[in-house]
């Protein structure tokens, strides 16, 4: 589908009309920049993620004048110089070696919350096109960059808001949502979490084609690491265990507001799935977690824990009591994160 078919005002819905510096609604007469880096900006907001704005700006200066052979060479050297600059976080294309469980070639694809394009980039290479949304500017304008040096020409980098997409109702093959749902309910505290989280799971519903799909990668409620009293998000110890009542008191005394970084159990995925229009759901289990899991187990798979610690050559007298989570069953609820494909219902 060509772009101009697939983007839409996020304001009044018309068709944007699409020029290499800006966008522009001819209905209420907006236009949207793009820079020299081609990231399109939606977003006015200087919302920086990262441990120095200013030096990632200096990171980017040096990659706008490399070519990938000098880029490549420069990796060590630009890792060390630069803490927001990690291979392994940034381009290890490992990260997205999950997507071998989809089909995505010839679709059109949306990476939210795409980061530096670790996801996004390897994905193109299969896609029609991927459509790159992060919230920082200069996130995007990295992979935006990346994709150039690497001649990759079918990403368009969005700079927009999750709930404000500029994205055509029934246009999208499949949404990538990694690492991001459990924020979604920190972004607007007039609402509770899970409303805000239904509000963006249903308007990803409607952007969906008839056959389309939602790829989300997050933890466990029931996550084990959590009943030691680790967390993943910051949370306060033991707190995405707790009912959500207590939870929420918790953090009204210490922090004066909600237990925002919701995550769920199986069963509690599938009902926030269903409710917003979604019928077809499938987990994938994620050992040790979904951002670079070194295994992967469907549904339908038994003794998981047993396979898991076979295949990570760590089994051991200590560890060997895991595997009584699959004599009773226990392994499923119990995994750490899932990876979840949803499809739309017709």
């Amino acid at each position: 589908m060509p772009l101009n078919e697939l983007f839409a005002c996020p304001q009044c819905h018309c068709d944007l009309q699409l020029f290499t510096k800006e966008w522009i609604c001819p209905n209420c007469r907006k236009k949207w920049n793009v820079d020299n880096d081609g990231v399109v900006h939606f977003l006015a907001d200087p919302y920086f993620f990262g441990a120095d704005k200013k030096k990632f700006s200096a990171l980017l200066d040096e990659i706008r004048k490399m070519t990938y052979d000098q880029f490549n060479l420069s990796i060590k050297r630009l890792e060390k110089k630069y803490k927001d600059f990690s291979y392994s976080y940034c381009l290890d294309v490992t990260r997205a070696d999950w997507t071998v469980l989809g089909d995505f070639y010839e679709k059109t694809i949306v990476d939210l919350g795409c980061g530096f394009g670790s996801i996004s980039l390897p994905l193109a290479r299969k896609a029609k096109g991927v459509i790159s949304i992060d919230a920082t500017s200069e996130r995007l304008s990295f992979l935006s960059l990346l994709a150039q040096l690497e001649g990759i020409k079918n990403i368009t980098p969005i700079h927009s808001d999750a709930f404000d997409l500029p994205l055509k109702h029934g246009s999208i093959d499949a949404f990538i949502v990694i690492g991001l749902l459990e924020w979604i309910g920190c972004s607007k505290k007039a609402a509770s979490p899970e409303e805000l989280q239904k509000r963006f799971l249903k308007n990803l519903c409607d952007l969906l084609s008839n056959e389309g799909e939602i790829w989300i990668g997050i933890e466990n409620r029931l996550n084990p690491y959590y009943f030691t009293g680790g967390t993943s998000h910051g949370d306060l110890p033991f707190t995405p265990l707790m009912p959500r009542f207590f939870a929420n008191s918790i953090y009204r005394i210490i922090k004066g507001d909600l237990y925002r970084t919701r995550t769920y159990t199986k069963s509690e995925y599938q009902k926030l799935l269903r409710s917003v229009g979604f019928r077809e759901i499938e987990f994938f289990h994620t050992f040790p977690h979904y951002q670079r899991p070194n295994f992967i187990s469907s549904h339908s798979e038994k003794k998981i824990i047993s396979k898991y610690l076979k295949k990570t050559s760590i089994i051991g007298k200590k560890l060997k009591i895991l595997t009584l989570l699959d004599r009773f069953h226990l392994s499923e609820v119990l995994a750490p994160a899932f990876l979840i494909v949803a499809r739309k219902g017709n």
